[in-house]
């Protein structure tokens, strides 16, 4: 079955173009069914069944996935086997009448514009680096904190930049998303001037002898920061800030959004900052913003 995986993730990627991030989704969801048929003596794609699908989606809830986690493998394994048949290596998609769960969309918690001020404000501790490295670090993660906040980038994105991204003249930031579409944002003074100071005096640190028009944010060794990296600076940038709860870059393109619609953003312009090929997809916010709309039927209906 090794074979059929891969041969469905090269057609994936070369045909249909999509990123890398999402065939490494799609890599985990059939290597974890795959392994999962090994074990119970099932070698090829052509001797699965639906009681196997159905069996191997019951492990994966003793293993305690979550709901959204297995709705998303169950996916997988029906595009998997409609690539099967297309390609003529099976006879018969198993899973054409296996429908997927619906999930529930679980609302985000979204801190409060004062977290996130700590958050920026906030020093991370650090006596292991001389002081010049560490103070381009710390440049260098409150401008990803503030880039983060000012653009609502997926984590993806801002890891993906290039110095010449950010136009600083006209106040935008140009991102590549989800199926390699761009989008140009623009970015508020606060971000501007944390950019500055990092592009001006940190990353030169960081960054000596690379390219000055590569990676936007680097790593200590001078390579290009990764979404890992980026992940990391931020989650100990919360805790040294005391804010309780999980904080993640996600978390910061949720108070982006929550944040902009609390101050009276409409919903579509929220849509195109996000890159929301959906609006149901933002709608999310209109729920978390209850008490806006409560205030907003309270202010403008007849008999409020």
């Amino acid at each position: 079955m090794t074979a059929d995986i891969q041969a469905f993730l090269d057609a994936i990627g070369y045909e249909r173009g999509l990123s890398a991030n999402t065939q490494a989704a799609y890599r985990r969801d059939l290597e974890a069914f795959a392994a999962f048929l090994s074990r119970i003596g099932i070698a090829t794609a052509a001797a699965v069944t639906r009681d196997a699908i159905t069996a191997f989606l019951q492990d994966q809830r003793h293993d305690g996935r979550a709901a959204a986690t297995v709705a998303r493998r169950l996916v997988a394994i029906k595009v998997f086997f409609r690539f099967l048949v297309a390609e003529g290596r099976i006879p018969a998609d198993v899973t054409e009448t296996m429908v997927s769960p619906k999930v529930g969309r679980l609302l985000p918690h979204i801190p409060g514009e004062g977290d996130v001020a700590r958050l920026i404000d906030g020093r991370v501790p650090d006596g292991h680096r001389e002081s010049a490295r560490a103070a381009a670090c710390e440049a260098r993660d409150r401008s990803v904190v503030e880039l983060f906040y000012a653009c609502g980038l997926r984590v993806s994105e801002l890891a993906s930049l290039r110095v010449g991204d950010v136009d600083h003249d006209s106040a935008q930031v140009r991102c590549t998303g989800k199926g390699s579409k761009q989008r140009v944002i623009p970015v508020g003074e606060a971000a501007l001037t944390a950019l500055r100071r990092y592009l001006d005096q940190a990353r030169p640190v960081l960054a000596s002898g690379c390219p000055a028009d590569g990676a936007l944010f680097v790593n200590g060794r001078g390579g290009g920061l990764t979404r890992q990296g980026v992940w990391r600076l931020i989650v100990q940038r919360a805790r040294a800030a005391g804010i309780r709860g999980r904080l993640t870059p996600h978390t910061l393109r949720h108070c982006f959004a929550s944040h902009l619609l609390q101050h009276g953003a409409d919903l579509r312009t929220i849509q195109e900052l996000l890159g929301h090929v959906d609006i149901a997809t933002t709608q999310i916010y209109t729920h978390v913003d209850s008490s806006r709309l409560l205030q907003i039927h309270r202010d403008f209906h007849p008999r409020a």
